[in-house]
């Protein structure tokens, strides 16, 4: 007697991804391996991860100790012969200087106040206060429909496996 064939249900995941049921039970036994996987994975990514970190600090360390800084500033030490790595050829190390300009606030408002042009340096900015709008919502002097309609509520979705602790 020939075997009968049934198809078995196709349950699309939130991502779109497909899953066929083999059993009742299927589909959970499916996403619970792709579970343990991703777990196991995500450990080692971890654990690369802290050792990655590890030996760049080490290696900022002996470039910031021993490297030769040029006109730039950079703090560079070269390799004798290229490394070749996953097919990426390096010549040396390097720490880059990086330089950051910032508005010292304090120390502008006094200069430019002595200055006589601190009002021609600055410019006013309205903006909405949240809790003043709460504040004349509690005096019913804003209606709850106007603050459902000008606060808008969004939802996302953070994965984050559940763990006894």
């Amino acid at each position: 007697m020939p075997r009968e064939i049934t198809r078995r249900p196709i349950i699309t995941g939130p991502d779109g991804s497909k899953i066929r049921a083999t059993t009742a039970g299927g589909a959970q036994a499916k996403v619970e391996r792709t579970f343990r996987q991703w777990a196991a994975q995500r450990v080692q990514y971890l654990q690369v991860g802290a050792r990655l970190d590890k030996l760049k600090v080490d290696m900022k360390a002996y470039v910031d100790a021993s490297g030769l800084t040029d006109d730039k500033g950079h703090k560079t030490i070269p390799f004798p012969e290229p490394i070749v790595v996953g097919g990426i050829t390096y010549t040396g190390l390097r720490n880059e200087a990086r330089k950051t300009t910032r508005l010292d606030e304090e120390r502008a408002e006094e200069i430019l106040r002595s200055l006589g042009v601190y009002d021609d340096c600055t410019t006013t900015i309205t903006i909405l206060d949240q809790d003043k709008i709460y504040a004349l919502f509690q005096e019913d002097k804003i209606p709850e429909k106007v603050l459902e309609e000008i606060f808008v509520t969004t939802i996302n979705y953070a994965f984050k496996p559940d763990k006894l602790d």
